[in-house]
């Protein structure tokens, strides 16, 4: 998974690779050059949306303020269809977490009918609680389906899987992909201009959510 996620990156520079380090880490001012590096991506690369440098500089804010915030941050989420991958399409988010108890995402959709009505749906799933031990930075993928029509979220299914029924707890935490095969469905819809607004975010333990941040569209990877 991790060969498939630098690769991925590396491909379409949309987010760079992450840093895997702690707040208290003595090469911890890496990060801070990391998140310099993201906040000036969309200076060089047309591709990359104008809003992961404002996210990027919300995290620079909270990496130099001298405190260790619990908030969580988003600074880029984007939508993967890869072909070789065992499920097809993947979410991936650069997540900046300083106290690093990051529990799971949210999706929030918003459907423009031909008539003007907005039609508003939020999901959260806790796909990350068995996330393997990251860093303060780190590149999160979730293997999701795509939103055709009224598919909706399992919570009887999510509810025993925050519980850890049926599955190897220890074996989740260690192994990443064993994990994502664990997972109940997860459902994302395409983003749509004009049509489909979709953002995500990340909320920890106690209940603490990122701001949203709009969900990009990466297309396929061969």
């Amino acid at each position: 998974m991790i060969a498939r996620i630098v690769m991925i990156v590396a491909v379409l520079a949309v987010i760079p690779i992450g840093c895997r380090r702690s707040p208290d880490n003595e090469d911890g001012d890496s990060v801070l050059r990391e998140l310099e590096r993201i906040r000036d991506r969309p200076k060089h690369i047309p591709s990359v949306p104008t809003h992961v440098a404002e996210f990027a500089d919300l995290a620079i804010s909270q990496r130099t303020n001298g405190v260790i915030d619990s908030k969580p941050l988003v600074v880029g989420a984007v939508l993967y269809d890869v072909e070789l991958a065992p499920a097809a399409v993947y979410l991936y988010m650069y997540i900046y977490d300083e106290d690093n108890d990051t529990f799971g995402f949210g999706v929030q959709e918003t459907r423009i009918g031909e008539d003007g009505v907005k039609n508003m749906l939020c999901e959260e799933y806790p796909a990350l609680v068995y996330r393997p031990p990251s860093g303060v930075l780190d590149l999160s993928s979730v293997p999701v389906h795509i939103r055709n029509g009224g598919e909706r979220k399992d919570e009887v299914l999510w509810q025993r899987y925050a519980a850890g029924e049926g599955m190897d707890v220890a074996r989740c935490r260690k192994d990443a992909s064993y994990c994502a095969e664990t997972f109940p469905p997860l459902y994302v819809s395409l983003p749509e201009p004009n049509k489909v607004d979709v953002k995500v975010y990340v909320y920890d333990r106690a209940g603490n959510k990122s701001e949203p941040i709009p969900l990009t569209n990466g297309g396929k990877v061969h």
